[in-house]
């Protein structure tokens, strides 16, 4: 069966269920018409009472398993009611009459219908039974798919049904006549275009999955009810198929009066913010390279066809008087299931901003004082020391992690040996820089991001206290226990760190602060890990194995107590 997440995947009861809950969450402003005994299934505003003899009321809807088109639009600045029929069947002219009836007043209604011919015959029945009973009522039919070679009479009307409701709307909220409504209504369904493409057709919710189109393929032109499109291709990137739609929109318009326009991009069910965000910028590029200026935009859900992956772009010509479309489009609307559009700008021109300037870290003020060779010769124990025991490091890694903590602090160790020549060893609080951008540029995961944050944390300390090694230490140990979130008994790199940290604290010397490490290390083989590496592993898996990030602390600082104290021979 096809995968929805659904409390009936019944048609009747799935489409009463969803109105109930729109309307539920609408806070006031939604209501429905009683009698879904009787295939009743309508959504109003809530003023509509209100407004019926000052304001035209503006009805639409079809088959549902297109939302948010309609019920999703139904609200202030947008429709008046929506007529909802089961998925994908149009609803009865019963209940099209029964909104009209109830919406309409003195200011008239004005009904919109896509191309389809069960919407045709039930809303245009309905439609005549209201002029019987004395009711001012229109009907206009949209037709805008251009995805197959046919005659206008006999396109689908799809995605840019929207915008003829969003600008028909607005002209009826700001207080248009009927016949003003009728002819902004008229006029864009004459003029937009919508072609679309998917990767997949759509499934009812009580149907077993199906996907005619190939793997690696793409339907042009397939209508929103999972109708054969155009033609099957092979799947082509964003930017070419992008292209192949736009030209294709564009040999449909009519260009006599204007190359401005606006631009919907729509998805049809199951593309993912990232694919839209790619497909609208490549839309915009299109646009510009087949010569139009694009006014405004948007990309949204606005006429879906259940779970189908795929897209459409419409493009709406912008008549010579600006505000019938754009300044009505523009117009605010409470509805939920609408998207605003964007003012789009010299979108093409739009330079990115500047970064900062990168740290120049030779170039800064320092605080000279340090005994170089002593640096350096430390400095160099450790990056040794870590490379000899890459191994040994990696063995362990492959037992509590994902074998890559070898490797990565040897690329550091290399990267420091290779970058030490241009270090300014004599300033302690620059060379603290140094090592902070050689680690973070050369060792990825977790331990780059530790290991540096704790060498810039260090430099912090040394600027104002330069020769106070034992100080930075700290200063560095409780940046990676404040960034990283783990403290001793966590079976990390702490377990080493922080015992070392409270011997140099209390004036001990390195060589016991290195033992201290080497305790904590060891100790680690003896918990359960409740951050890093460990964490992810089962408990039986990790207890015995001591940690290979506590290991290589204990490493490289027993290297460097041992530096220290051949130096002072």
């Amino acid at each position: 069966m096809s995968t929805y997440i659904l409390n009936d995947k019944d048609s009747p009861q799935l489409v009463e269920g969803a109105l109930d809950s729109l309307v539920t969450g609408s806070g006031g402003t939604l209501l429905r018409l009683d009698g879904y005994d009787q295939g009743i299934k309508v959504v109003v505003r809530s003023d509509y009472e209100a407004k019926k003899d000052t304001h035209v009321a503006v009805i639409s809807g079809g088959g549902s398993g297109h939302e948010p088109a309609y019920s999703g639009m139904v609200g202030d600045g947008l429709l008046t009611a929506a007529v909802c029929g089961d998925v994908f069947a149009s609803p009865t002219a019963n209940a099209v009459y029964n909104a009209i009836c109830t919406v309409t007043g003195k200011a008239g209604c004005l009904v919109i219908v896509m191309n389809y011919m069960g919407d045709r015959l039930h809303f245009g029945m309905a439609v005549e039974r209201a002029k019987q009973h004395g009711l001012d009522v229109k009907m206009i039919i949209v037709a805008d798919d251009c995805g197959l070679d046919l005659l206008p009479s006999k396109r689908r009307g799809i995605a840019g049904t929207a915008l003829v409701v969003k600008l028909a709307c607005a002209k009826a909220a700001e207080g248009g006549s009927l016949p003003d409504v009728t002819e902004i209504a008229t006029s864009v369904s004459s003029s937009v275009k919508t072609m679309g493409v998917a990767i997949s057709n759509c499934n009812l919710p009580n149907t077993v999955t199906k996907n005619r189109i190939p793997s690696d393929c793409m339907e042009l032109g397939l209508g929103i009810h999972g109708e054969p499109g155009k033609e099957i291709l092979p799947l082509e990137s964003t930017s070419v198929l992008t292209n192949r739609l736009v030209k294709r929109i564009v040999d449909y318009c009519d260009w006599s009066n204007t190359k401005s326009v606006i631009l919907m991009v729509n998805n049809l069910g199951t593309i993912t913010p990232t694919e839209l965000t790619l497909i609208i910028g490549d839309t915009l590029k299109a646009a510009h390279t087949h010569g139009l200026t694009v006014v405004r935009h948007s990309g949204g859900t606005y006429v879906s066809s259940l779970d189908m992956h795929g897209f459409s772009i419409s493009i709406l010509p912008v008549c010579t008087d600006p505000y019938c479309y754009v300044q009505l489009l523009d117009q605010p609307t409470a509805a939920r299931g609408w998207t605003p559009f964007t003012a789009t700008g010299d979108y093409l021109n739009t330079a990115p901003i500047k970064i900062p300037p990168s740290r120049d870290i030779l170039s800064m003020s320092g605080t000279e004082g340090a005994d170089s060779v002593s640096v350096k010769a430390v400095i160099e124990a450790c990056c040794q020391a870590v490379i000899s025991n890459e191994a040994v490091f990696t063995d362990l890694d492959e037992k509590v992690g994902d074998g890559d903590c070898g490797a990565t602090l040897k690329n550091g160790a290399e990267r420091i040996l290779r970058d030490l020549p241009t270090y300014p060893l004599s300033d302690s609080y620059r060379t603290a820089l140094m090592l902070s951008t050689s680690m973070e540029e050369s060792m990825g995961g977790t331990s780059g991001g530790l290991y540096a944050v704790a060498a810039d944390a260090a430099a912090c300390s040394l600027k104002s206290d330069p020769l106070s090694y034992s100080n930075a230490f700290v200063e560095a140990v409780a940046a990676i226990s404040h960034y990283g979130g783990a403290g001793v008994g966590s079976c990390t790199m702490m377990d080493a760190l922080i015992p070392a940290g409270t011997i140099l604290k209390s004036g001990g010397s390195l060589s016991a602060a290195a033992e201290a490490a080497k305790n904590g290390a060891e100790s680690t083989g003896l918990i359960v890990a409740t951050h890093g590496r460990s964490s992810y592993i089962p408990d039986d898996k990790v207890i015995g194995v001591v940690d290979p990030g506590a290991l290589a602390c204990s490493v490289w600082l027993e290297a460097a107590a041992n530096c220290s104290v051949q130096m002072k021979q």
